[in-house]
């Protein structure tokens, strides 16, 4: 089977029955037309707020309460 490139099979990756490419591509649409304009909605009412989530779990989240006021 497949291995992710970081955890080399530990646990084994997983497809889901819909991971095919006619199915992302329906969802890349998706979001596209109906998630993705939100992003200019809430920032052309300064409520737009951005966390990086490429780090540890507890900066995320500390992250998080920053931007939210918690």
């Amino acid at each position: 089977g497949e291995a992710c490139d970081v955890c080399h099979g530990n646990p084994p990756l997983v497809h889901r029955a819909d991971d095919r490419e006619d199915v992302i591509g329906n969802r890349l649409k998706g979001y596209e037309s109906q998630t993705r304009p939100l992003i200019d909605h809430y920032r052309g009412r300064g409520l737009l707020r951005v966390v990086n989530a490429d780090q540890a779990v507890e900066r995320v989240y500390a992250d998080f309460l920053a931007a939210v006021g918690g």
